[in-house]
């Protein structure tokens, strides 16, 4: 079977001795509880035949070294610090090897499961399989639910289990269940304009809904310790949607900061294009601000608007 990995095109052939997963021995895969569940309603069984593309993350090698070079890379006393290592670099040093990701892809092809993607650094396969073939692979049940909240969900009734030998290799599988729902996470705070006055607000700028300063992004990232102010650098922002052209100034001017060289860098369409009711000091979105708040000695700024194809 070929399947395709970061442009390149390679074969992997499908191992024999795996045809189940009680022929060896199953582990169970730790980590796949869902708390949610405990309060679910039970409709019954997922449709064999449903579509389940699914995903399994690998182990990483030396584990323990990569969380140490992730500490040196952002320790400004280490002589590794911003040396970030290239995707092939990162591959080799902590990527799983090509046996153990053809041991993982071999496995799955003996249950069916057909393997439609590698990523560069071997960590992450991606697979398509029916629900049937998914549970059988894994030895797990996979029911619909009925959630406190009113949502419809399927999820995994238990833990996923392999043989050991591919269980020491796989970190998580993930697509056997659709419970997870992403919301923000802010609350807003009370109205309270003695909170909210922004030193931004002038004839020029209008008034702005209360964004945060440098003081607050520093102590908020706990920047710091850093003391970086950006001096002699070129910064880029990329934005996805315009701006008003004038928000910049607005923001330097309010906080005191000698406002740098700015250039607008359109790609694909993309360009400054203020956005009918919107008043001036109200679209600094927060990617920027944290960019611009720590600009105070900046000597230029890119922005670049990204225009969308469709």
């Amino acid at each position: 079977m070929k399947i395709r990995r970061s442009g390149q095109v390679i074969s992997l052939v499908a191992g024999l001795g795996l045809a189940g997963c009680a022929t060896q021995g199953s582990v169970a895969l730790p980590g796949h509880a869902i708390p949610v569940m405990e309060s679910a309603q039970l409709i019954g069984p997922v449709d064999g035949e449903q579509s389940m593309p699914i995903s399994i993350s690998l182990k990483a090698q030396d584990p323990s070294g990569l969380e140490a070079l992730l500490k040196d890379l952002y320790d400004v006393q280490s002589p590794l610090f911003h040396h970030y290592l290239t995707p092939e670099q990162y591959q080799a040093r902590f990527g799983a090897t090509d046996d153990q990701v053809q041991k993982v892809v071999s496995f799955l092809q003996t249950q069916g499961i057909q393997v439609s993607s590698i990523s560069a650094n071997n960590l992450l396969l991606g697979a398509h399989a029916t629900a049937g073939q998914v549970q059988r692979a894994f030895g797990v049940s996979i029911n619909n639910y009925l959630l406190a909240d009113g949502r419809m969900v399927f999820a995994n009734a238990g833990a996923p289990s392999v043989p050991a030998d591919v269980a020491s290799l796989i970190e998580a599988v993930h697509g056997l269940s659709n419970t997870f729902h992403y919301r923000p996470m802010f609350v807003r705070s009370p109205a309270d304009p003695a909170r909210h006055q922004s030193p931004r607000a002038n004839g020029n700028c209008g008034t702005s809904n209360g964004g945060f300063g440098p003081a607050q992004l520093t102590g908020a990232y706990n920047l710091a310790s850093l003391n970086l102010t950006g001096a002699g650098e070129t910064v880029a922002v990329v934005e996805y949607d315009g701006f008003v052209t004038n928000d910049p100034a607005c923001y330097f001017s309010g906080e005191g900061i000698t406002e740098p060289t700015i250039t607008v860098v359109g790609i694909d369409g993309g360009g400054p294009m203020p956005r009918e009711g919107w008043p001036p000091c109200q679209v600094t979105r927060s990617p920027a601000r944290r960019a611009w708040a720590r600009l105070s000695s900046a000597c230029s700024l890119s922005h670049f608007t990204m225009g969308m194809r469709l």
